[in-house]
């Protein structure tokens, strides 16, 4: 039994602050890149395609995350937000607002 739970004491206390990156103020934040169905596009025949996800790529431009789960309660808790976003019309070129939805 202790042969058991040793190992979950150890995963439980073990810092995982160490793992994640340290942000700093007026500087970048490190690169990501997702290769696994990063970003979902529909290409010009109306098929849905993945393609990979770079962070590299949104230099200059300023982003909302949204990080929804799949349920329509989260949608509507979160539509104010949305149309709040909607009204500014704010320039394409430099914001865009990328949502997950889990």
């Amino acid at each position: 039994m202790l042969k058991k739970i040793i190992p979950i004491v150890i995963l439980l206390t073990h810092p995982f602050s160490a793992l994640t990156a340290t942000l700093q103020i007026n500087k970048p934040v490190p690169a990501v890149t997702v290769t696994d169905r990063g970003e979902l596009l529909l290409n010009e025949k109306g098929k849905l395609i993945y393609q990979d996800w770079r962070s590299k790529e949104l230099v200059g431009t300023t982003r909302t995350i949204l990080h929804i789960a799949g349920r329509l309660s989260a949608k509507e808790l979160n539509e104010p937000l949305i149309e709040a976003i909607k009204q500014k019309k704010f320039d394409q070129k430099k914001y865009q607002t990328t949502t997950i939805i889990n």
